[in-house]
C-alpha cells in the first residue's frame, strides 16, 4: 500500500524547548499535523475525482489517514496517508448499455466514455455485481475488468498535494504557536 508522509524538522527549534514552551510547540505542531493531514485527504480525494468519474465513497475508502493521537515528544509526530492500490472495478464506474446487443460504454476518465468490444454486465451466482470480459469467442472463461487504481491517480498528483498539506502546516503552525506562546508568557507574568 503506497504511503504519503509528512514529516518535519524540529532540530531549530532547541531554543524554544529551552524557554519552558515545549507544552505549546507540541500542541501546535499536533493541530498543524491535523490540518495539513486533513488537507492532504481532502486534496487526495477531489484531485482523483477531477481526474476519474469515481464515487466520493470508492475514493474515501482508498484512504487511510493516521496521525499520533497523544504523543509525548515532538520525535513521535509523524501523519501519513496510506492509499490503497487494490484496483478499481469497472462496475464502481458510471455504465450504460449492454443489453440487447449493444456494446457497454463506460466513462472511466471525467468527460469521455470509452466502448470495449467483449465488456458485458452480470450477476455471479454468489451474488456478486460486476463488468466482466469474455477472452476470445468461446463463452468461458471470463475475467472481471478492472481500471487504474486510487494509488496511481493520486501519485500523479503527489507535488500539488504535498505543497497544499505543507501550506497547511505552515499556517496552523504559526497561528496557534503564536497563541500558546502568549498564553504561556502571560500566565507566567500575570
Amino acid at each position: 500500500m503506497p504511503t504519503l508522509i509528512l514529516k518535519w524538522d524540529s532540530a531549530h527549534l532547541d531554543a524554544i524547548v529551552s524557554r519552558g514552551l515545549e507544552p505549546a510547540l507540541l500542541k501546535a505542531v499536533m493541530y498543524a499535523g491535523r490540518d495539513a493531514l486533513r488537507t492532504l485527504t481532502s486534496a487526495s480525494k477531489k484531485g482523483a475525482r477531477a481526474r476519474k468519474k469515481l464515487k466520493a465513497r470508492r475514493v474515501s475508502e482508498a484512504l487511510a489517514p493516521h496521525g499520533p493521537h497523544s504523543p509525548r515528544a515532538l520525535e513521535e509526530m509523524v501523519w501519513r496517508l496510506e492509499i490503497s492500490g487494490a484496483p478499481v472495478p469497472l462496475e464502481d464506474y458510471p455504465h450504460s448499455g449492454g443489453a440487447h446487443g449493444r456494446p457497454l460504454v463506460v466513462q472511466v476518465n471525467v468527460g469521455k466514455k470509452v466502448m470495449v468490444k467483449g465488456l458485458f454486465e452480470a450477476v455471479m451466482k454468489s451474488g456478486h455485481k460486476g463488468i466482466f470480459l469474455r477472452k476470445g469467442a468461446e463463452r468461458f472463461p471470463i475475467k472481471e475488468a478492472f481500471s487504474t487504481n486510487v494509488a496511481n491517480v493520486v501519485g500523479d498528483l503527489h507535488e500539488d498535494l504535498f505543497n497544499a498539506a505543507q501550506n497547511a502546516f505552515d499556517v496552523t503552525f504559526e497561528r496557534v504557536m503564536k497563541a500558546e506562546v502568549d498564553k504561556a508568557l502571560s500566565s507566567h507574568h500575570g
